[in-house]
């Protein structure tokens, strides 16, 4: 009976011939109940996997998972076993990959403004280059002192290092 009803939902949602909804939930049946039994985590398994691809095939927009079944793009029966990443839009994976890039962009504390003074007076380790921008950083008083150092960033490939500092730890 549920097996019926998932049927009919895939005829409905997708718009399938009755043979092509039974094709879609048959390979639904295989990915999820690899063992033929209808119970316990493989009915579990068979109920998210329904929901889905019942969410991907009420999807709108070009190269929908619809219209990929209809052209033949995608098989019936293997619908199931794919990621959604193969069930998606061209539009869909191009904004999940924009937000992931965001998001990591956020995580990183966003496009960070260059500040410094741009000099040629030092060489990247990295890619010898010389186009590098310098900062003095104040990192401390000691002896009545103060400690200055320089941190520098090679402007090329974003290497980033300290020029020298009052300890001799620096590069």
């Amino acid at each position: 009976e549920t097996r019926n009803k998932v049927i009919k939902s895939f005829r409905e949602k997708a718009e399938l011939s009755m043979q092509d909804a039974r094709k879609l939930e048959e390979g639904l049946f295989n990915a999820a109940c690899p063992l033929g039994l209808l119970e316990g985590e493989g009915f579990r398994s068979y109920q998210r996997n329904f929901l889905r691809i019942s969410q991907h095939l009420r999807k709108q927009g070009a190269g929908n998972l619809r219209q990929r079944l209809s052209d033949g793009e995608l098989r019936l029966e293997e619908v199931a076993f794919r990621p959604d990443e193969d069930l998606q839009t061209e539009a869909q994976r191009q904004q999940i990959l924009a937000d992931r890039l965001s998001g990591l962009q956020e995580a990183m504390g966003g496009a960070q403004e260059v500040e410094g003074t741009v000099t040629q007076e030092y060489m990247c380790p990295r890619c010898r280059s010389n186009h590098t921008l310098y900062k003095d950083v104040q990192t401390g008083w000691h002896n009545d002192q103060q400690d200055v150092t320089i941190l520098v960033q090679c402007l090329d490939c974003g290497e980033r290092w300290k020029a020298n500092d009052d300890h001799g730890l620096g590069g």
